[in-house]
């Protein structure tokens, strides 16, 4: 199979999304696909670790400027698609860009959806003009669905709300992220402290993270914790407290360095502001491949078979606000009960192991292909 994977995430940005699509090409490509990535970015530094086939720049940063120039390089994309003729496009989504239709109305295309789209765009919408214009944009142009041949969602809340909102989708499939767990091992715990660390790795501008949550509850048991919080700059709206270091972006090879010495990590704490209850976040994938025990408050996709649980060392908390403090009590036998210790389960491992998890992805593609 011949595959185009079209992207509109900068190349230059070395985060969560970044590695993982490089475990997705990596896989496929492993499993004898035959990979085209076309990738649209601002970033002038074509050098990148997924291997891209052709790069479409854009430098406007007036938005009407760039809806412009979206509307020519659609116009090359198509005619690269012309030459390459892929079996199947795989589009990672984004709103939706005049000249996009008239590709998925050409060539066979799936989508992979990782959020409740209308939901996050329309909670977005009041926080930016960028955002409002980008919701606006989806409401407009999201007729485009009705030519996309196969639908690929993280989670299954998301499948079910896409559904509910497109009825006319017929052909849907829930492949959670995943990760290379090549790249990973079980970390020892190197916290020699007795005051329990906790972490938290995540990339700004997502409130439903919940940092200020955990740096509420950091305050709260000041003495008692210490909190890490990987990814964030310190943050003017947020009181600084002693025991709290936000340490900004920081690459995996000095994170890690973090993790080795952290008793409990920390996943996703305030889907609700975005009216969600599942996700299957790339950070929290990391935590189980390393074994760190884990404190989250959202139902994890690959759990939803445990009744929403998972392994013991990992804490499922309610899905509202103030939910650390609220459980305090319960949050700190947890901590002390796992503090200094590691797991390594292999039947959780292998439903995160992009190697297996891409054989569903995979199977999706062929089934699509044999239906249109």
């Amino acid at each position: 199979m011949k595959l185009v994977y079209l992207l509109s995430n900068g190349i230059e940005e070395k985060n969560g999304i970044y590695k993982k699509i490089i475990s997705q090409i990596d896989a496929w490509k492993d499993k004898g696909v035959d990979v085209i990535v076309y990738c649209i970015t601002s970033s002038k530094d074509s050098k990148n670790d997924f291997g891209v086939s052709r790069i479409y720049h854009y430098d406007s940063k007036n938005i009407i400027g760039r809806l412009f120039q979206y509307i020519q390089i659609y116009k090359k994309i198509y005619t690269d698609l012309l030459l390459d003729n892929p079996d199947l496009i795989y589009w990672r989504f984004e709103p939706v860009k005049p000249g996009l239709i008239r590709i998925i109305r050409k060539f066979k295309t799936v989508v992979e959806i990782n959020t409740d789209i209308l939901s996050e765009y329309k909670y977005s919408s009041l926080k930016s003009v960028k955002n409002f214009i980008r919701y606006l944009l989806f409401k407009r142009f999201n007729i485009a669905f009705k030519e996309i041949k196969g639908f690929v969602a993280v989670t299954h809340e998301i499948a079910r709300r896409l559904k509910e909102f497109y009825p006319f989708i017929s052909s849907i499939a829930v492949v959670p992220n995943s990760i290379d767990l090549r790249k990973f091992t079980t970390l020892e715990n190197e916290n020699q402290d007795k005051t329990p660390v906790l972490t938290f790795l995540g990339s700004p501008g997502y409130d439903w993270h919940g940092v200020d949550e955990l740096v509420k509850f950091g305050k709260d048991l000041n003495g008692q914790i210490k909190i890490n919080i990987i990814g964030y700059e310190a943050m003017p709206e947020i009181e600084h407290y002693e025991n709290i270091i936000f340490h900004g972006f920081l690459d995996k090879n000095n994170y890690i360095n973090i993790l080795k010495k952290t008793d409990i990590a920390i996943g996703v704490l305030s889907l609700y502001r975005k009216e969600m209850d599942e996700a299957c976040p790339l950070k929290v994938r990391e935590y189980l491949a390393y074994g760190i025990p884990m404190i989250q408050s959202h139902k994890e996709t690959i759990f939803l078979h445990k009744e929403n649980k998972g392994p013991d060392w990992c804490l499922l908390l309610p899905n509202e606000e103030n939910s650390l403090i609220n459980n305090k009590e319960l949050v700190m036998d947890f901590i002390l009960k796992n503090k200094g210790k590691r797991y390594r389960d292999e039947s959780v491992l292998r439903k995160i192991d992009s190697n297996c998890v891409e054989d569903e992805r995979l199977a999706f593609f062929f089934k699509v292909l044999e239906n249109n």
